[in-house]
């Protein structure tokens, strides 16, 4: 018996954590990370997600002077991904610059190999000048997060 379950903890763990190695790498060139968030006002609070180019979304909130939490992940879907992916190719996305801290504010973070781009703006006064590629990003977060 005692055989049994070591044959079956093994076989389990070494299922875990080929499937987990093989989801979390992305190749040199399509290595990016998109970060989205809202918060501030009185309390502080942010909630945001986390895209990886391996296609994990991770929901999270940061309390005031404190690490995020995450809250929720899970794996989108190849056609959401494809999509994303073609965004983040677009040098436009790197080439513009908002930096508009509010009262409550709405922070998008593009990372893509070396270049990062930083873009933040009031949550209820989105930029009209955003380029289309960020614009459609925000477009495919939001799809993300109404069907959540």
């Amino acid at each position: 018996m005692r055989h049994i379950i070591v044959v079956i903890a093994t076989s389990l763990l070494f299922c875990l954590s080929s499937s987990c190695s093989s989801s979390t790498s992305c190749s040199q060139e399509k290595y990016y990370r998109i970060e989205y968030s809202t918060g501030g006002g009185f309390t502080g609070m942010e909630k945001g997600l986390t895209i990886e180019c391996n296609g994990w979304l991770k929901n999270w909130e940061r309390k005031l002077n404190s690490k995020k939490e995450i809250l929720d992940s899970l794996i989108l879907d190849s056609s959401t991904m494809q999509k994303i992916d073609k965004l983040m190719k677009d040098s436009e996305i790197f080439s513009y610059k908002m930096n508009n801290i509010s009262n409550y504010t709405t922070t998008l973070i593009l990372s893509n190999q070396e270049k990062k781009n930083i873009v933040t703006y009031n949550s209820s006064d989105v930029p009209i000048d955003l380029p289309k590629s960020i614009k459609a990003i925000l477009i495919e977060i939001e799809k993300i997060n109404n069907n959540k």
